[in-house]
């Protein structure tokens, strides 16, 4: 239940700012608002989930099977990883993986 609501969260929750009144010290009696925190939350504007049930539906391997967008593709050069973004150290990550693949 933790996978499926956090993957929700970014597509459907709102992040709630928490605001905190303080005075403020260089002028007596002057008052001003602060954030005090951020929250993630799911929004009110969805209805709520009254009942969870398994549902006589397909699978989506059975989909998968027939579907005309479901094309493999070949990958024949290595794919350049999220955390390679140091040019030099990502170039020397896809000659060694280059010659690991081969």
């Amino acid at each position: 239940m933790r996978e499926v609501c956090s993957s929700l969260l970014q597509p459907r929750g709102i992040v709630e700012l928490q605001w905190e009144r303080r005075m403020c010290p260089s002028a007596p009696g002057a008052v001003s608002w602060q954030i005090k925190n951020k929250v993630w939350r799911f929004s009110t504007a969805f209805s709520p989930v009254l009942s969870w049930h398994f549902a006589d539906v397909p699978s989506m391997s059975q989909h998968l099977a027939k579907c005309d967008f479901n094309v493999v593709e070949q990958q024949t050069e290595p794919v350049p990883l999220p955390a390679m973004s140091n040019a030099q150290d990502g170039q020397a990550l896809r000659c060694a993986l280059r010659h690991i693949n081969t």
